[in-house]
């Protein structure tokens, strides 16, 4: 049978096994421990001690001091000064038809604000005043916001995005000549919305001067030293606004070939491409017969509106 011999070490009582000559931790408190966990808590308690102080009592240092708080339980919070607000407890979001649980913030709670939690919530829960009180007070911003705009204007200046109108650019190219020196402009808060104001005849100058020098670098599409890769990927950039608005790449089938596909599919559903392009280069000869994959371009678009664009095609005009 095992044996069992006891050691006190760094506070801990330890058990040796005489089979093994193992010490293992065991649940028991050394007793000079226990006798100084009971000062401690003493002090604590009742004498309202800090660590530092009762350390220097008894002849420990701040943190065995705290280690001994935390296992009687008694750790005192971090120093600092107490919350304003109560912790508060989890709640379910005050939309009612949201199933989730907010744990707000101490400060937010308190206030009210952290009763939903997210912002759509809060604004679906809002009573349908708040909502049309909200929307005359951004319409009232908007609207001194335009009258001070107006002003401006009629004083001579104009703001970053009416240059960038203007000048067919976008705002954000603006802010870049702004930005390299080659247009001055006056910061201004408008409404609590910041803007960049240009005088006209800084409008004027940049005209006669920054612009024809602008046009020269970047030239009538693109910049003179663009070239290789990044010149094809913006000219299919520039290309996709009136792709399919072409007529696309002539289809190389008649109407004839176009009706034939669609009779044989009508007459037999069940056959394939393969099969369709067969019978139809068998029944009409051309030059170039006919592949699967253009019956299935034939057998995808209705057959009037595919005939209506090789009739134009025929005629030479483009779809």
């Amino acid at each position: 049978m095992t044996q069992l011999e006891t050691r006190v070490t760094d506070g801990a009582v330890l058990a040796r096994e005489s089979d093994t000559g193992r010490f293992l931790p065991t649940e028991a408190v050394s007793p000079h421990i226990a006798a100084r966990r009971d000062q401690v808590a003493e002090l604590l308690l009742y004498a309202e001690k800090t660590y530092e102080e009762i350390g220097a009592e008894l002849g420990w240092t701040k943190a065995t001091i705290a280690k001994d708080a935390v296992a009687l339980g008694l750790e005192r919070t971090r120093p600092g000064p107490r919350p304003k607000y109560p912790i508060p407890e989890p709640r379910k979001c005050g939309n009612p038809d949201c199933t989730e649980v907010v744990n707000p913030e101490p400060n937010v709670a308190a206030r009210g604000y952290g009763n939903f939690c997210s912002i759509p919530c809060a604004r679906r829960a809002a009573p349908g005043r708040v909502r049309a009180r909200a929307r005359e007070l951004r319409t009232e911003w908007r609207r001194r916001a335009d009258e001070e705009i107006a002003r401006l204007n009629a004083a001579g200046y104009m703001t970053s995005r009416q240059f960038a109108a203007k000048r067919g650019v976008k705002e954000s190219t603006v802010s870049q000549w702004i930005s390299r020196g080659l247009l001055k402009a006056e910061r201004r808060v408008i409404e609590g919305e910041p803007h960049r104001i240009v005088a006209r005849a800084e409008l004027d100058r940049f005209n006669a001067e920054e612009w024809p020098r602008i046009c020269r670098r970047m030239g009538p599409r693109f910049p003179s030293n663009w070239g290789g890769e990044r010149r094809r990927t913006w000219s299919r950039r520039l290309r996709a606004a009136v792709v399919g608005k072409l007529g696309g790449p002539k289809l190389k089938y008649d109407c004839e070939q176009a009706t034939a596909v669609h009779r044989v599919k009508g007459t037999y559903p069940s056959w394939g491409p393969d099969r369709i392009a067969e019978v139809v280069n068998k029944t009409i000869r051309r030059a170039k017969p006919l592949t699967p994959k253009q019956v299935r371009g034939i057998l995808a678009r209705p057959l009037d509106e595919l005939l209506e664009k090789l009739q134009r095609q025929t005629s030479g005009v483009a779809a």
